[in-house]
């Protein structure tokens, strides 16, 4: 696959909080298909270059400094054009850092995503702070740390006011109807969900069904309902549960499709994906 992700910096804020800084060169628009979602809560800065991003069931455009804040375990992925270049730092924020913040997370949440254009992330000195809390990170002092969370939580309060004073419009870019089947799919996905059933269910055709779903989200749906099921299989796994059970939680009533499918999207098996306990 020709893309390359460039990882100029990696760090970590006592494990509750990781700051991952990417330059990725793509050619292959394929890259756009790949899925994900985390247990922790995500923003997305986006330095340079533009793109879109796909969150559940809506697709936002991203320009130069653009700021997006998801919520746990939100499907979402990047959808970039061929011959791209763009620059972006990603920061992952565990539940554990909220753990006396009750209130204020259930506010983040709540939003499912936020974005916040570049002119307001200027404005309100988000990208000052998500650089106070790189620094309080690198410093080695005592007090290092403490600026860094201090800083990470005027961030997310001043976003949360942000969204409370000026609700930011999401341009609807995916097809009303596609948004009703991504819906149904993440709600049903331990049913039945071929296309002749869900064109039925929807009033189209399944070569229409197929068009119209690949044309708005820019993955086939085959594709969407694999990804997401991997995607949840993967978080029944982490938690315990066994290769049989989370096959059988997402859909596959034979396993050796599962093993197969799961494989091929994560690269190891069931069994290594439980016993290495990664998202």
């Amino acid at each position: 696959m020709n893309e390359n992700n460039y990882y100029l910096k990696k760090a970590s804020l006592c494990g509750n909080v990781t700051v991952t800084e990417i330059l990725t060169d793509s050619s292959d628009p394929k890259s756009n298909e790949r899925f994900s979602n985390h247990e922790e809560l995500e923003i997305y800065y986006f330095i340079d270059g533009t793109l879109s991003f796909f969150c559940e069931s809506e697709m936002l455009k991203i320009g130069s400094g653009d700021i997006v804040i998801v919520s746990p375990r939100l499907i979402h992925r990047r959808v970039i054009d061929e011959n791209i270049r763009y620059h972006r730092k990603h920061f992952k924020i565990s539940t554990d850092f909220f753990s006396d913040k009750a209130e204020l997370y259930k506010r983040l949440v709540k939003r499912g995503f936020i974005k916040i254009g570049g002119s307001a992330v200027n404005e309100l000195g988000l990208n000052i702070l998500l650089s106070e809390v790189e620094g309080g990170i690198d410093e080695e002092s005592p007090y290092g740390s403490l600026c860094a969370s201090a800083s990470l939580l005027y961030f997310f309060v001043k976003a949360v006011g942000y969204c409370n004073e000026r609700e930011t419009p999401i341009a609807p870019v995916i097809d009303k109807t596609v948004k009703e089947i991504i819906r149904y799919i993440n709600d049903n996905l331990s049913q039945d969900l071929n296309y002749t059933l869900l064109s039925e269910k929807f009033f189209m055709s399944p070569k229409s069904l197929y068009r119209k779903f690949k044309r708005e989200t820019g993955v086939s749906l085959g594709k969407y309902i694999k990804s997401c099921r991997i995607i949840k299989a993967k978080h029944i796994l982490a938690r315990g549960g066994t290769a049989n059970e989370a096959a059988e939680a997402v859909g596959y009533t034979d396993y050796s499709v599962f093993y197969r499918s799961f494989l091929n999207e994560t690269g190891v098996s069931p069994y290594e994906f439980a016993h290495k306990k990664g998202l």
